[in-house]
């Protein structure tokens, strides 16, 4: 079943980060991400990352590259299966059988990857919650994904405020599961749901779980504030007007405030005033 070029057309180079950190290729000491050298579909940023990884949860899951060869389909071997093959290559979706690299991707734990747009595809027809090839369930849909990650989230921040565990050196336990709760985030993103980019954006923003980056903030505070996210339009304004990752445009900024006003946001619509002064100061004392 094909996805429309609008669900797939922005494939995000952020989604490139090390399976144990989250810390994103180019980023200050990350110049390259290497591979897991038995299955080839994780990456990490140096050998401790890959180890601690291995012994948290991807040794449960790591395939060998020599696992996924697809199987002769007759007795002569004149061809092979055309669904193992591209799900093994990894370079093309299964289900609408078009280049992985054309939207974001989603690995099962069975290691078959698909799109997310396909996924959701297959789920708003009623198919069967498994993976077409080995019938192992699929992820859920996007609004739970970001139920589950906003869980976590609280979860992990509750940690930090009772002083048992900071952002910057999680236990274990808790790296596990920021590691699942950006999964879930990125998915739900993808398929168009704002409230998962917008709570990227903050994670980015405050450096909670990921790199702190507020050009990556802004990224998605504006994926959020294109969907229509009031709280992403408000702090896209933030980052915009100060030039905090992106060119500074007061311009924008007073568009993106309009915008959020619209929807009767209190804070928008009491900035709006100073705005149009462009007197920042003051704005930001509000």
């Amino acid at each position: 079943m094909a996805t429309t070029t609008k669900d797939k057309k922005d494939t995000d180079p952020s989604a490139e980060a090390c399976s144990n950190c989250r810390a994103p290729k180019g980023s200050p000491g990350v110049p390259k991400l290497s591979a897991c050298s038995r299955c080839g579909l994780v990456l990490y940023c140096s050998r401790d990352c890959q180890r601690a990884h291995w012994k948290a949860c991807h040794k449960e899951c790591c395939v060998a590259k020599a696992d996924r060869v697809p199987q002769k389909q007759d007795s002569m071997g004149a061809h092979t299966d055309a669904a193992s093959r591209v799900a093994a290559s990894g370079e093309e979706c299964i289900i609408c059988l078009e280049a992985l690299s054309a939207g974001f991707a989603i690995t099962l734990q069975c290691t078959h990857k698909f799109h997310a747009a396909c996924v959701e595809k297959l789920r708003q027809f009623g198919v069967k919650q498994t993976c077409s090839l080995c019938r192992k369930a699929l992820p859920p849909g996007p609004e739970k994904q970001c139920e589950d990650a906003a869980f976590l989230l609280i979860k992990i921040d509750h940690l930090v405020e009772q002083g048992k565990a900071s952002w910057d050196a999680l236990p274990a336990e808790a790296r596990r599961e920021i590691d699942t709760t950006i999964f879930n985030l990125r998915a739900a993103a993808y398929q168009g749901y704002e409230e998962a980019a917008c709570s990227l954006g903050f994670m980015y923003l405050y450096g909670h779980g990921l790199a702190q980056s507020d050009a990556m903030a802004a990224k998605w505070f504006r994926k959020a504030a294109n969907k229509g996210s009031s709280d992403a339009q408000v702090n896209l304004v933030h980052l915009v007007a100060e030039g905090r990752g992106v060119s500074q445009s007061f311009q924008e900024a007073y568009e993106w405030y309009k915008k959020a006003a619209a929807q009767e946001d209190i804070d928008a619509e009491c900035a709006l005033g100073s705005f149009m002064r462009r007197d920042w100061a003051s704005l930001k004392a509000m």
